[in-house]
Parts: structure tokens; C-alpha cells; sequence
């Protein structure tokens, strides 16, 4: 059933006939007494100038025209046009190109952008040439190549794009900001290679281009004399490219090795060559045959011989065509040839008698309009013939005794309460939505008397039979369904069965789930005036779980308090050690010197000064202590003062360490300094790395048996400098590593009573490097050894 629609835009012409594949003879008489049944624009359809017709992977059949894009159903026609400020608006109303890739998206090419539709849901997404990166590189789109890889190329009046799906934008290439310039930038025709190179004809020339690399493998242009469009490009996939010019005849490529042969016209002469030299349509047939839409004939191409048969009218050959002039060529499933000419159709076996089809306005069931812009066979035998004349019909039904009947169904469009759908299938309504409308889609435009037959189970027994492709259900119960559908053909065959399956959700006070909350609650109100106990003894239960959580967590934040406690107290403990250890030696000097001078001779000069040595040093050692304990202090509060300068940090890690040389050798313990590099200049405060160095090697010292040895190490990382202080003496655990540099974790044990020291070193020297913005850390194992590593930037930022 056609339904009438008041929409303006189209001109195409739909034929179908007999197709049989496995007959390698064509039965001629099936195409004797086609008829034409048209439909007028005042019916249904509007602007009738055809660009383009396409048949996307679902059967639907997409028109477009100057007024826009048609896709056609079989019983009526959507159009989507340029609508300002529209979700579902297209680039623009002329359209130039359509293909569908991989994905199920139709990419639509106007004269101001391209459109790419989702064939499923319907969605619009348009690209235009504005400025931004990643967008056409001009707006006018000439052609539209899918690759075999599934690549979309665009190209446009300006170069060739290629599509991201990622990022969902285009990378231009070929464009003329790029340096790989055209000659001339519109591609009027892409078709790819067997060998996966994409050829392009363009204002200018033919070239091959490497997608991969984005660049230009071969060019035949007016570097090469050649000066003239090419309008047609065509890759036979026999290792030849087939270019259609302008005038100047064609142009026969050998991929491999880029050699040309040329035919330019000849009209009047020799009947074997070419006698047309503007070409508009290329075609290899099933046969191996290439055939070529001239303005002068219909020539094919003769491998063997290296030349041309035309076909032209009687005088030439057995075959003729209804005009010179021809436009397009197709080949159907029965390898019947479709030749569409400037005053009608002509189609012809090149073994056998050919028909020629012209517009006839007075005859019933006759072609209505002759100039043919291009010939489509859908996979039921169905053609599509665009036309480019306003004043003609729009559509041409035509049947054949062989006429082939399609099995497959879709569901076209869902309406469920006013609400429509792309799909329902496996979706679920709530109780009140269950009025619903299904529309069903069949891929044959030339069969008019189908019968429909649907169920939907749990509200039909039976099938239903309808002539409409409209289905209507009310008040449909609440459960799953699933609506069943199938086709009766005219030729009586039945199509398979499809289906699709949803839920009408009840009522929210009729759902399983109400009812089991009638039952829960009539069963707690029992259940509550006969267990006010045990519901209590659950409250004091958990109330008492509750307790018990906070008294752990109590008691694990009093764990914390005591350890912090017996951190300072290990600290404090360590600190007391190493008060007493000079205070001790300062007063058992003082007594020895109270006593010796008690007597009568007194004490001689030489034992009072060693003495006297003896309590300076220890007086120095208290107040050193004391100095780092005020010095940690007023680094913690953020009071501590620093004086950064550029230093020489070679020469200063010397002096320190050979200031202490004396000392550590009369230890037994030798002394190596080792610098990697002679001179290096940083920003620091000379006087606490000495404090850094000197802790650091009187620390090792402490630890390093007689015998043993300590090494200072520099190395210079251009702008970081190491300082390394290494020892072969106990060594340090691996547990306790983090734990030396912070003065509350130090470790009260029989090395720290052994060689004492409060650990007010470690954390005042790294409490200095971070000062620096550099980093100290330790390396060491127990009864390896230990070595202290400095880290220190060049430049002391802040």
C-alpha cells in the first residue's frame, strides 16, 4: 500500500525484473512487456532532479536529489533537509554522494558539508569546513570512497580527508595549506586499487595515493603535459586503472609500474577505435569486458585486439542505442547491460537483441522521462533510475514475469503512547504505556499485493492478517511479549518470521513485589507485638557491640598515645645518655683538679692543661647537644635562619672531612676522600653542611671498628651533586631505616649505649638538606656496613 504524503523533492524511477544467477543465458522475452506504473509529484513526491541513489545494508532506499535526501521505504518517503538550529538537519539540501560504511552510518555528501546518519537510530552528526583542526578542508563534497579496510575518504573541492573514528574528527590531506600540493584540489572521482592505493581523478589530473603515509606515489598532470579533468576513475582488479576524461578520451594505467596507454577519440574513423572523448561511466562486466559511457557511443574495450566496438545505432553493429549519448551503465544479476542515455534506457546482451525504453506521455504504463543520471539493482532485482528533468514523473513500478519476491522483514518504526522508537526490543513500559503502533519494512519496492501476518503472544491465538504495513495494538495486558510477523508475497511465498520481545510492567499495586510487601508487613506486625523482647535484647545487643567497637578504637588510640610516650621517652633517654656522659667528665675533672691542687705543690702546668683540654671538649660536646636541640626546634617552628651563597662544595667537603682526619685516625680507622670531580659551584650555607659533614663522618666513626675504614665520595650530576659517606662498620637494619632521621623513633639498644649519641645529629642534618631542597637517605644492612647518600640541587630555589 502506497500512502499519499505531501512531500516535494524527488525524481527516480524503480524497475524490477527477473533476475535468475545460476541461468547463464538471458531470457530476453522476460524484459519484452515491462510495464511502467508511475506515480505523479502531485501524489506524493517533489523536486525531481536525482543526484544520487543508494540502497543501505536494511533495503531502505536513499534518493538524493536538489532538494534534498529521500529515503524511501516502499510505502512512503522521509525527507531530511537543512533545518536551522534541528538535531535531525542534514548539511545541506543539494546532495553529491552517499555510502554507508561499515558501522551502519550513511555518509551523506552535500554542496555545503557532510552528514553522517546512523542508519539504526537515525541520528544526525554534520561536518563542515570551518577553521578549527580537525574539520573539512572545504565544503563542497564531490565523492565519498569507503575503503576495504573500512576508512572513510572525502573528497572535496579541496582536497582529500580522512576520518578518525577516535577522535571523530578529519585529517585533511592534499589540502593547499599542506605542502604536498595538487595541481588542481577538486577530486572528482576516488576508487581504490587490489592492491589497497586510492586513485583520484581531480580538475587537474589522475594520482595514486599512499592512505598510510599520507603521500602522493604517482601524479599524471601537468607535470607530465596532461592538462584536462578526470571525471571517472576505475580500478578492474586485474592490475589496470581505467581514467575517464574530459575530452581528451581515456587513459589505461598499469598499477605496478605506472605505465599509460591513451585513446583519444576518434569520431567517424576506423570503427575499432575509441569514438568518444568526453567519458562519463566505466564498467568492468562479468565477463571481464570493460565497457565505457562516451558522448559519442557505448564502446567496450577489446583486450585481445587492443581496441574499440561501439555502440552507436544500426550502422554501426547489430546493436544500437535509443540516444549517442550515454550517461551510466549497469550490469544486473541476469548480465543483462543497462545503459542509461540523455532520451531513455537502452538494454542489450552484447550476444543477443537489444530494447530501448523512451518516454512516452501518452501511453499507458510507459517510461516517463528519458535523461538518466544513474541505474541501481537492489539485491531483489529492484532498479533505481535517476533522472535530472523537473518536469517528469517521480516513480516507475515495473513488473516482469521473473519477478523476485524479498524474505526479509524489519521493523521500521515503533510509536508507543505518542512516543516513537527506532527499537524496542528488550525494553520495558510501564502499565499505562500500552498503546502501540509497529510499522514493518520489507526490501521490495514493486510488489503491491503483500498480506502481513502478526501475533503477539499472550493477546493473540491466531495469526492476523493485514494489507497494511501499520500495526495497532491497545490496552495491552501487562507481562513479556513477543510480536511475531511474517510475509505473504503476491507469488504466494511466505518470508521468514521476525520478532521482537518486550515487557508491559503491572500496575505498581499489582506487582509481585507489592504483594510481597502486603505479606512482610502483615507478617511484622505480628512478628513486632510478639517478639518486643527479642527486639530489645537486639537493640542492647547491638548496642553494646556499638560500645565495644569505640572501646577498641579507644584502646587503639591509647596504644598510639603510649607508643608516642615511649618514643619521646627512648628519645628523652637518649638525650639524658649523652647530657651525662660530659657532664660526668666535666665534674670528675673538676674534682681531680680540686684535689691535685689541695696539695702542696699543686698541679703542674702541663697536666692542667690536659685537663683543662679534657673539659673543653666535653664542654664543646654539651654544646653541640644543646645547640642542635635548639637549632631542631627553631627548623620545626620555621624560625631557622640559612645563608645561601654560591660555594665551591668540592673544596668544602674536603676541608671538613680533612679537618676531622686527626681525630678519626687516632681511632684506628682510616679516613678516604675521593672526589669524582674537581671544582663544582652551588647555592648553600656553607656552615651547616659542614654541620651536615661533620655529623656524618663523627657518626660513621662512632660506629666503624679500629681497622676499619670511611670513605667521603662526591659525584657530579650537572645539576645535582652527590655526597656519599660510606663505613664498613655494624651497619644499620633495614626496619630502622626511615626511623634514624626522626628524633622521637630513635632506638634505644646496646650499640646506642656502647657508642652513645641522643640521634639529634641524624635529624638536625636532615632537617638541613630538606632546608637545601635536596634529600638524604641510607643504604645498609646489619654487619655490612652503612652509607649516608646527599642529595643537593645546584640551583637553591625556594
Amino acid at each position: 500500500m502506497i500512502k499519499k504524503a505531501i512531500v516535494k523533492g524527488i525524481l527516480f524511477l524503480i524497475v524490477v525484473v527477473n533476475v535468475i544467477l545460476l541461468n547463464p543465458k538471458i531470457n530476453v522475452k522476460a524484459y519484452n512487456n515491462i510495464k511502467f506504473n508511475s506515480i505523479s509529484i502531485d501524489d506524493q513526491l517533489s523536486q525531481s532532479m536525482v543526484q544520487t541513489i543508494f540502497q543501505d545494508s536494511r533495503g531502505y532506499i536513499w534518493i538524493g536529489t536538489y532538494d534534498g535526501l529521500k529515503k524511501y521505504n516502499g510505502n512512503d518517503v522521509k525527507v531530511y533537509k537543512y533545518e536551522e538550529n534541528s538535531t535531525k538537519s542534514i548539511a545541506n539540501n543539494t546532495i553529491t554522494s552517499i555510502r554507508e560504511d561499515k558501522k551502519g552510518n550513511l555518509w551523506v555528501g552535500t554542496a555545503d558539508g557532510l552528514s553522517k546518519i546512523n542508519i539504526y537510530d537515525d541520528t544526525v552528526k554534520n561536518y563542515y569546513d570551518h577553521a578549527d583542526k580537525g574539520d573539512l578542508s572545504n565544503y563542497n563534497i564531490c565523492n565519498i570512497l569507503i575503503t576495504n579496510e573500512g576508512q572513510v575518504l572525502v573528497g572535496t573541492a579541496d582536497g582529500l580527508n580522512i576520518y578518525n573514528e577516535e577522535n571523530d574528527k578529519f585529517e585533511r590531506i592534499l589540502y593547499k595549506e599542506d605542502k604536498k600540493i595538487l595541481p588542481n584540489q577538486s577530486i572528482y572521482s576516488l576508487d581504490q586499487d587490489e592492491f589497497g592505493h586510492i586513485w583520484m581523478g581531480t580538475g587537474g589530473g589522475l594520482n595514486k595515493v599512499d592512505i598510510k603515509n599520507k603521500k602522493i606515489e604517482y601524479s599524471y598532470d601537468e607535470s607530465n603535459g596532461f592538462k584536462n579533468s578526470i571525471y571517472k576513475v576505475y580500478c578492474d582488479h586485474n592490475g589496470y586503472v581505467w581514467a575517464g576524461t574530459f575530452g581528451e578520451g581515456l587513459l589505461k594505467i598499469k598499477i605496478k609500474t605506472n605505465e599509460i596507454e591513451k585513446y583519444k577519440p576518434n569520431p567517424g574513423s576506423n570503427s575499432s577505435e575509441l569514438q568518444g572523448g568526453i567519458i562519463r561511466d566505466i564498467l568492468k562486466d562479468s565477463r571481464g569486458d570493460i565497457w565505457i559511457c562516451t558522448n559519442n557511443g557505448l564502446s567496450k574495450y577489446n583486450q585481445e585486439e587492443d581496441n574499440f566496438s561501439t555502440y552507436i545505432n544500426k550502422k554501426c553493429n547489430k546493436h544500437s542505442l535509443i540516444d549517442k549519448n550515454a550517461i551510466c551503465i549497469m550490469e544486473d544479476k541476469s548480465k543483462l547491460m543497462w545503459v542509461g542515455t540523455y532520451t531513455g534506457i537502452s538494454t542489450f546482451d552484447p550476444d543477443n537483441t537489444d530494447h530501448n525504453y523512451k518516454n512516452n506521455p501518452v501511453i499507458k504504463n510507459a517510461l516517463r522521462d528519458n535523461f538518466i543520471q544513474g541505474i541501481y539493482e537492489d539485491d531483489n532485482g529492484l532498479f533505481c533510475i535517476g533522472t535530472d528533468t523537473e518536469e517528469s514523473n517521480i516513480f516507475n513500478e515495473i513488473k516482469t514475469s521473473k519477478s523476485k519476491s524479498s524474505t526479509k522483514i524489519i521493523f521500521d518504526g515503533f510509536e508507543v503512547k505518542g512516543k516513537k522508537y527506532n527499537n524496542i526490543d528488550g525494553l520495558e513500559f510501564n502499565w499505562d504505556e500500552n498503546m502501540m503502533k509497529f510499522k514493518i519494512f520489507i526490501p521490495y519496492y514493486g510488489n503491491n499485493n503483500i498480506k502481513y501476518y502478526y501475533k503477539l503472544t499472550d493477546v493473540d491465538d491466531t495469526w492476523n492478517v493485514s494489507k497494511d504495513n501499520e500495526l495497532v495494538y491497545n490496552n495491552i495486558k501487562s507481562g513479556k511479549h513477543t510480536l511475531k510477523v511474517k510475509v505473504k508475497n503476491e507469488d504466494g511465498s511466505i518470508s521468514g518470521e521476525n520478532e521482537v520481545s518486550f515487557v508491559i510492567k503491572p500496575p505498581i499495586w499489582r506487582t509481585k513485589e507489592a504483594m510481597l510487601v502486603y505479606s512482610a508487613i502483615i507478617i511484622l506486625i505480628i512478628y513486632l507485638n510478639y517478639n518486643k523482647m527479642k527486639r530489645l535484647d537486639k537493640m542492647v545487643e547491638k548496642r553494646t557491640k556499638q560500645l565495644r567497637e569505640e572501646m577498641e578504637k579507644s584502646n587503639k588510640l591509647l596504644n598510639k598515645v603510649i607508643d608516642l610516650e615511649r618514643r619521646k621517652n627512648n628519645y628523652f633517654v637518649n638525650l639524658s645518655h649523652e647530657l651525662r656522659t660530659p657532664l660526668n667528665v666535666i665534674s670528675s675533672t673538676e674534682q681531680l683538679i680540686s684535689e691535685l691542687n689541695k696539695q702542696q705543690e699543686g698541679i703542674d702546668k702541663t697536666k692542667l692543661n690536659y685537663y683543662m683540654k679534657i673539659i673543653k671538649r666535653n664542654s664543646s660536646r654539651l654544646l653541640r647537644l644543646i645547640n642542635n636541640i635548639i637549632d631542631t626546634n627553631k627548623i620545626e617552628s620555621g624560625r631557622y635562619e640559612t645563608d645561601i651563597r654560591e660555594n665551591d662544595i668540592v673544596y668544602l667537603v674536603e676541608e671538613t672531612a680533612l679537618s676531622l682526619k686527626d681525630y678519626i685516625e687516632n681511632k684506628g680507622v682510616h679516613l678516604i676522600i675521593d672526589p669524582e670531580v674537581e671544582e663544582k659551584i652551588i647555592e648553600c650555607d656553607r656552615c651547616e653542611i659542614e654541620r651536615c659533614i661533620v655529623n656524618l663522618v663523627s657518626n660513621a666513626a662512632k660506629f666503624t671498628p679500629e681497622g676499619g675504614k670511611i670513605e667521603v665520595i662526591l659525584k657530579d650530576l650537572n645539576d645535582k651533586i652527590i655526597i656519599k659517606v660510606k663505613d664498613d662498620g655494624i651497619g644499620i637494619d633495614k626496619k630502622y631505616h626511615n626511623a634514624i632521621f626522626d628524633r622521637f623513633n630513635q632506638i634505644v639498644d646496646a650499640n646506642s649505649e656502647e657508642h652513645g649519641g641522643s640521634g639529634l645529629g641524624l635529624t638536625i642534618t636532615k632537617q638541613i638538606i630538606d632546608i637545601h631542597n635536596g634529600e638524604i637517605y641510607v643504604k645498609s644492612e646489619v654487619g655490612k656496613g652503612a652509607e649516608f647518600i646527599i642529595i643537593l640541587p645546584v640551583k637553591n630555589v625556594k
